[in-house]
């Protein structure tokens, strides 16, 4: 072997040594890239699975919210009786809704409001017909229990409708890292 096809050789060393370490410079700096890009996805899926927590949880909300108006007004309209009345006649549709929503507690608490209702028109009727004292007291007790329910109810909703466990979660702070 001669001197110049020594340092020709040499030469193609040294070339294919600084090509191999630009390619393997490039080949970490997109790695990192590749490294950060995953980092911010990753990072927004958890925003997103927040984003969609507060969002089920707001419609929960938005559903037990309207059924508890829907209980307090019928609470507070089942003690009058009259053509001028009217009560929501499909009250008992509602029931098994608010088995969903918030559980038996609620369900049998709407349960036994449909039921007095039935005792307090029963009691009406009876005391029109005849004034008995009875039915007088029925209607009493019936009508206190009435008063009383609407009187409590946002009570006995409240432990259902606090949003404040999650009005203010992690996800608003949530921020992508550059």
């Amino acid at each position: 072997m001669t001197n110049e096809q020594f340092w020709l050789e040499v030469a193609k060393l040294g070339v294919s040594s600084v090509i191999t370490a630009a390619a393997a410079f490039f080949a970490v700096k997109i790695s990192a890239s590749q490294r950060d890009i995953a980092r911010q996805q990753a990072a927004t899926a958890k925003e997103s699975r927040a984003i969609a927590d507060a969002k089920l949880n707001f419609d929960l909300f938005e559903e037990r919210y309207n059924l508890f108006l829907r209980v307090w007004e019928y609470l507070s309209v089942a003690p009058k009786m009259g053509e001028d009345v009217k009560i929501q006649t499909n009250f008992t549709n509602e029931i098994p809704k608010s088995r969903f929503l918030f559980g038996n507690d609620i369900a049998n608490f709407m349960d036994e409001a449909f039921k007095r209702r039935a005792v307090l028109i029963i009691a009406y009727q009876t005391y029109n017909a005849n004034l008995d004292l009875e039915a007088s007291k029925q209607i009493g007790e019936q009508t206190k229990w009435f008063f009383e329910a609407a009187s409590s109810c946002h009570k006995k909703f409240s432990l259902y409708l606090d949003f404040s466990q999650w009005q203010a979660q992690p996800w608003a702070l949530v921020r992508m890292k550059p």
